[in-house]
């Protein structure tokens, strides 16, 4: 989750599951297992605060500049959002 792979993070989870399916977790790997859920949960809450304020900066910013480009490192246009341009001001 550290690394945003979603995928992977989704994997190592399933994979536990299978693990305490087949031989059920000691009272210690229980409370060890137990305080990583939590950090994971709390990780998964961040990251999501994270995107709803990332989503909200941009909403922001594309009612103040009526869109926005993104362009790659050589210059070229990568993303356009289909936004109206804001009227030139002369």
């Amino acid at each position: 989750m550290v690394a945003g792979d979603a995928e992977s993070c989704q994997s190592a989870l399933d994979h536990f599951r299978g693990s305490v399916a087949r031989r059920a977790l000691t009272p210690e790997e229980a409370v060890a297992c137990s305080a990583q859920l939590e950090r994971l949960q709390g990780l998964a809450h961040a990251a999501c605060d994270g995107i709803v304020a990332s989503r909200d900066w941009l909403n922001e910013l594309f009612r103040l500049t009526g869109g926005l480009e993104v362009y790659d490192r050589s210059g070229r246009q990568r993303v356009d959002t289909g936004l109206a341009h804001p009227a030139r001001r002369f």
